[in-house]
């Protein structure tokens, strides 16, 4: 095989793995985040990153946060809860508003905890990459991620 053939060969590869890589956007993950937790609670984010939590189909309550009050670093899952757990900085104290629909109460905390029951290891683990990538698509504009959750 000649030199040219190899060089060919190498640059069509690169070339038509970066073409057909597909950048995953806010977008695609709020879509991700929604199917994976279907009937317990839907996501949005615009300039607050939103969290409805539904009970028999009806939204209960509302967390609301500021991404930038969040680190990347800080969502983990904690397998004694099975929750992944959304920590604020902790120069924004309390950043997490709540809205108990039901009771139109109002709080403040400083996390929420996303419950993971009846998710297997290879979800959950996807679930804390989408947020960790989605507050990081947040705080840096060029952040690009090209490989999918799971």
């Amino acid at each position: 095989m000649s030199k040219t053939t190899i060089l060919i060969s190498i640059f069509t590869f690169f070339f038509t793995m970066f073409t057909f890589s597909q950048e995953v956007t806010t977008e695609r993950t709020i879509n991700y985040l929604n199917a994976k937790f279907l009937n317990k609670c839907s996501f949005e984010m615009k300039n607050f990153l939103v969290v409805e939590f539904l009970k028999d189909g009806k939204k209960y309550r509302q967390d609301k946060v500021v991404p930038q009050s969040l680190d990347p670093n800080l969502i983990n899952y904690l397998s004694e809860d099975n929750v992944i757990k959304l920590s604020c900085i902790p120069e924004s104290g309390e950043c997490f508003t709540r809205w108990i629909y039901e009771n139109d109460i109002k709080r403040f905390y400083p996390r929420l905890n996303l419950p993971v029951e009846g998710m297997d290891s290879t979800t959950v683990n996807g679930v804390e990459l989408a947020l960790k990538h989605l507050i990081r698509l947040s705080l840096d504009p060029k952040y690009k991620l090209y490989e999918f959750f799971e």
